[in-house]
């Protein structure tokens, strides 16, 4: 699934799955439970078009036109219209650019649950320099998401979960408490 030879466990299906995890979390939080089903789906393929595990700055815009296009079957499953696909694909190419285009409001938060989520996921760094900055989460609710996405990335690391690719389902019950 992945567009590359993986070196470095950084972006694995454990630090995909632990954003899902995020948006859905965030979504809860914020009261948007339908973008954050749009978050979730472009965390879902966010970082499958990953040239490499370091600087890769295009990597979600080719994911956005790559791989969300392989998910027809989920896109019709919960009636994602073109408008929604839109900000799927948006939020998957700006959670890793600069954002350009003048987009909706709900575009825009759906990108902000996304980079949030992502951003909570830097748990899974040991450096002091790689650790998450909390005054660059767009959301104040994304704070009380920390602990549960630290919980599940030593979760996961203490079962042996982080670096195997396993199903979702599977890796869920990583999370629970």
């Amino acid at each position: 699934m992945y567009s590359f030879q993986r070196t470095r466990p950084t972006h694995r299906f454990s630090h995909i799955y632990r954003v899902m995890i995020g948006t859905a979390l965030i979504a809860h939080k914020i009261k948007e439970p339908r973008l954050g089903l749009l978050a979730f789906i472009a965390a879902f393929i966010h970082d499958l078009a990953r040239k490499n595990d370091g600087h890769d700055p295009q990597h979600g815009r080719r994911a956005s036109e790559t791989k969300l296009p392989k998910l027809t079957h989920l896109l019709s499953k919960y009636a994602i219209t073109a408008e929604e696909y839109d900000i799927i694909a948006k939020a998957s190419t700006y959670h890793s650019e600069q954002m350009r285009d003048r987009v909706s409001d709900k575009c825009f938060k759906t990108c902000k649950i996304l980079s949030d989520a992502d951003a909570l996921d830097r748990c899974r760094f040991q450096n002091k320099q790689d650790i998450l900055n909390v005054s660059y989460l767009r959301f104040q609710e994304s704070r009380s998401c920390i602990r549960p996405i630290d919980f599940i990335c030593k979760e996961s690391v203490r079962q042996g979960k982080i670096y195997t690719e396993i199903p979702f389902d599977e890796f869920i019950k990583v999370a629970q408490f």
